[in-house]
């Protein structure tokens, strides 16, 4: 019955055993986007970024220093503010890698709190910086009054989501940056529009810099390093890596392997090399341990020390391959490079639970769909969406791999607190549609 729903592309209906030893009927699905309702799902979820951005920059208190506005960057072990020492290193050394590329002409997508900016700007003859919250905006308008900075008072300003190069003329770019930015986008669809229209306003012979990339293949390190920080001295192995399993199911953001990276040269002309760091620093912490970055060259290369003509000698960006599976000359001719562009494959990407519900995919109304045509006892008790069936060699659903459901609000230090008003009401509807759990709190914090 679930798959006459429109929403519905696939879905497996299995009895399953809670943790209170009853039986219950689990749903699991595999929804069926058009491309309107993908699009409307982006533009709702980047809204949801906007939002929350907004209320972050709103609440920042007055800095000493506007140019060292580190507002939003919290550790994902204490969930405290990054201590100073820690992003001041973060940000010179993504700015030293920037300046190497000799940027003049610079679109930086995403600009924030002007951290990379404000560091940037006095070595460019113009830098344009889109943002999607205006609020910040406005901070780093307000700051062009008083900060003494050579180039700042001709930065321009717009408030633009990153997919959105209206107004922008092909080619005006030699440098355009998207730092600390794409894990937010809503999908891997979503972050190659950008990519496409990136090339479109980068000059022959110009860069795209992304930085800031979360690593798939460190995904799960990067979950148990968290958690085993957290966790307890008396809490058990099993315990332990069913939390880490659990943080997995609910990561929220883009996380893409670098691989995927290197093979967007052979589906986009235009990029002529590509070079994949891991983020520098002497510090350990979870930006130098599980992120890299990524330099596009497009074609006759920048005059730099990453993608001059003849160099560098170096296994990403060498003039004739590198000759390995993923990058020989023709094209990766392998199983991997197929995954990757035709499904998606998560072995390289994953976009992460949306933190909000599709549109029309809500579990309310799947359920009052199932009401008018089922009985009680035949109407599902957990829903739970999935990219893909997961599959046995054989190619029959693994029944094993089936994620089990949870909808009970977790054991939490803090008591609930009922949301109080119709914006707490709505974030919290929307986590729980999210997360599949019938109730959180205004206080909870999921991700500990």
């Amino acid at each position: 019955m679930l798959s006459q729903h429109p929403a519905v592309k696939e879905t497996l209906v299995i009895d399953r055993v809670n943790p209170e030893g009853e039986k219950q009927l689990v749903a699991y699905l595999v929804a069926n986007l058009q491309d309107d309702a993908l699009q409307a799902l982006h533009a709702k979820q980047v809204s949801l970024w906007q939002a929350l951005h907004d209320k972050s920059y709103q609440d920042s208190p007055s800095h000493a220093d506007p140019t060292f506005n580190i507002i939003g960057w919290d550790s994902a072990y204490t969930g405290l503010p990054l201590p100073d020492d820690e992003m001041q290193e973060c940000v010179e050394t993504t700015v030293d890698k920037i300046l190497s590329l000799n940027p003049q002409h610079v679109l930086e997508i995403g600009c924030g709190t002007g951290l990379l900016m404000y560091r940037i700007v006095s070595h460019c003859v113009d830098y344009v910086g889109t943002e999607l919250s205006e609020i910040a905006l406005q901070q780093l308008e307000d700051s062009k009054r008083f900060l003494k900075i050579k180039g700042l008072e001709h930065t321009t300003l717009l408030t633009k989501p990153a997919d959105d190069f209206d107004g922008f003329e092909a080619q005006a770019f030699d440098t355009l940056i998207i730092n600390s930015v794409v894990q937010y986008f809503p999908s891997i669809d979503y972050f190659l529009t950008v990519l496409k229209g990136a090339l479109t306003v980068v000059k022959p012979g110009g860069t795209i810099f992304i930085g800031d990339v979360r690593s798939l293949p460190l995904l799960k390190a990067y979950h148990a390093s968290v958690q085993v920080y957290k966790a307890v001295d008396f809490v058990t192995r099993a315990k332990l890596a069913a939390r880490i399993h659990e943080r997995e199911l609910q990561e929220q953001e883009l996380i893409i392997a670098p691989v995927f990276f290197v093979a967007l040269k052979h589906a986009f002309p235009q990029i002529s090399r590509v070079k994949i760091e891991p983020k520098r620093g002497l510090i350990r912490n979870e930006m130098t341990r599980f992120r890299y970055d990524v330099i596009f060259c497009t074609p006759r290369g920048p005059q730099n020390k990453f993608c001059t003509p003849r160099g560098p000698q170096n296994k990403f960006c060498t003039p004739r391959g590198p000759q390995n599976k993923f990058c020989t000359p023709r094209g990766p001719q392998n199983k991997f490079f197929t995954q990757i562009w035709n499904n998606n494959d998560l072995y390289f990407i994953q976009s992460g639970n949306a933190i909000i519900s599709e549109q029309g995919f809500e579990i309310s109304n799947l359920r009052l769909f199932l009401e008018d045509r089922l009985h009680d006892y035949m109407i599902p008790t957990a829903f739970i969406r999935l990219e893909r069936f997961p599959l046995t060699p054989s190619g029959k659903v693994d029944l094993r791999a089936l994620p089990k459901p949870d909808q009970t609000r977790p054991l939490l230090e803090t008591g609930y607190i009922a949301p109080q008003n119709e914006l707490e009401q709505s974030l919290a509807l929307i986590w729980q549609n999210a997360l599949g759990l019938k109730q959180i709190g205004i206080e909870d914090n999921l991700f500990i």
